[in-house]
């Protein structure tokens, strides 16, 4: 036998390498001869513009394809990379490409919009927009781009989302490796998840920063106990982005430790600092003025599926003046915050997902405070959900009768793949999705180990791994 029929996915890798590197060779070459010879005009010579597309959205959504591409290649040539991560890395690659197809459909960003204003507001010195609801920190940090032009602010914010996307891939994979599930797994859960995707595919359509306050979640927990700093910078840095993550400080509390409080606190004087040196305290006041009157900003959509929505669209429909209703939706709000509060304790006690060791209390109680951190907001706009991505993906490990799943499948089939509408009450169909989730997670918190269908699922992928070795080892 051949040494290379030994590891043909290894040659052909190595082929498929050689010939993208050629053919990159020979884009640049020519683009650069053409480019000497005909000058600037170039461009405008041989690029067209397409119906309802923008140029250099086109281009780039091109470029980042080819790179994603290469970028894999160059990871699987490598044996042992492959042998472990390979069947991940096709996997993300899947969803990378799929995303970035997408989007390059759609040249124009709503929220985007909002991010920039404040941005312009904060180099103008003038107070901040009503409709900006988060802290001063990304204000901050994108106020030296938006100096160059709106232009640049969308071309940085569009690539960091479309990274952003492949960050959270790998990091849902590598969270749900933590709790258990095997690589293989791990990955088909995580593609399967992210094809077919509502909120994900509104946070990168309208150019919200969710994927990066989940990212750094996912940091926060995926980084401990190992790199306390990280971990706790992390969450600062999700803090300051979007306040609620701050209940995800929670387990460490609880856990005592000492050392990853004071990174916490340290991170988030300095994050704060930022702003606090070239602005002062105005841009807080401003964001305290603004999440105080969230009601009067945002109206009543029945597309946002917070606790205070519904009820406040209730009271819309059966013409009670919504002013009044405050009481019932603090009443509703608080039995509902209480009931996931006491699934976070519950969680924690019986150990539900890591029975001993160092972190474990962070990885018992996160899925069930990620729950608690969404419906404790007063806005549950449609891409919110990504951040419940890991509670949504835990719980299956879990699930062991035929009704679980029918319940889970209703519940993630509401969350994350019905399209979005506005149709009083059916459009509230998240809120109930995460709802359900969390009673699922309350009744299998007390469980040990997996159920049977991840089991059956690990055993059916490590056979057609075993299949394929074998394959392999027959080959003459």
């Amino acid at each position: 036998m051949r040494a290379e029929d030994q590891d043909t996915p290894g040659v052909v890798i190595s082929r498929a390498w050689a010939v993208w590197l050629v053919t990159t060779a020979c884009f640049l070459v020519i683009n650069a001869v053409l480019l000497l010879a005909q000058g600037r005009q170039f461009f405008s010579n041989y690029i067209q513009a397409g119906p309802q597309s923008s140029t250099p959205l086109t281009m780039a959504s091109v470029g980042l394809a080819w790179l994603s591409l290469g970028a894999a290649l160059v990871v699987l040539k490598k044996p042992a990379f492959r042998k472990r991560y390979g069947f991940s890395t096709i996997c993300g690659l899947a969803v990378a490409l799929l995303y970035i197809n997408l989007c390059r459909e759609r040249p124009h960003w709503g929220d985007l919009n909002v991010y920039v204003q404040a941005a312009t507001d904060l180099v103008a010195g003038n107070h901040f927009s009503r409709v900006y609801l988060y802290p001063p920190l990304l204000a901050s940090l994108l106020e030296p781009l938006v100096r160059f032009g709106p232009m640049l602010v969308a071309a940085v914010f569009w690539v960091c989302n479309m990274l952003a996307l492949i960050v959270f891939y790998a990091l849902l994979v590598a969270a749900l490796g933590r709790y258990g599930f095997s690589q293989r797994l791990s990955a088909l859960v995580t593609m399967s998840f992210m094809v077919v995707n509502v909120p994900v595919m509104r946070t990168l359509f309208y150019g919200q920063v969710n994927l990066h306050v989940t990212n750094l979640m996912l940091i926060a927990l995926v980084a401990y106990p190992g790199v306390p700093a990280l971990s706790a910078l992390a969450l600062a840095l999700a803090v300051h982005i979007k306040v609620s993550p701050i209940v995800l400080a929670l387990p460490f509390i609880m856990a005592k430790d000492k050392k990853w409080i004071a990174w916490f606190v340290l991170f988030l004087a300095a994050l704060a600092g930022i702003t606090l040196v070239g602005h002062g305290t105005e841009p807080f006041r401003d964001f305290v003025t603004n999440i105080t009157s969230v009601y009067s900003t945002t109206g009543i959509n029945f597309r946002q599926n917070s606790v205070d929505s519904l009820v406040r669209s209730t009271a819309l429909v059966l013409g009670v003046p919504v002013e009044k209703v405050l009481p019932v939706t603090l009443a509703l709000k608080g039995v509902l915050l209480v009931l996931l509060l006491a699934t976070v304790f519950v969680c924690a006690k019986r150990k539900s997902f890591r029975a001993e060791g160092p972190g474990a209390v962070v990885m018992n109680t996160t899925p069930a405070l990620l729950l608690l951190m969404l419906i404790a907001s007063p806005l549950i706009w449609e891409h919110h959900p990504v951040f419940v991505a890991l509670t949504f993906l835990v719980i299956i490990r879990k699930l062991e009768t035929p009704s679980e799943w029918v319940l889970y499948g209703f519940a993630y089939f509401l969350e994350y793949v019905v399209p979005t509408f506005d149709f009083f009450p059916w459009s509230f169909g998240r809120l109930l999705g995460a709802l359900l989730v969390g009673l699922l997670l309350y009744r299998a918190s007390g469980r040990g180990g997996a159920g049977p269908f991840v089991v059956k699922a690990e055993r059916y992928l490590d056979l057609l791994d075993d299949a394929g070795l074998n394959h392999a080892r027959r080959q003459p």
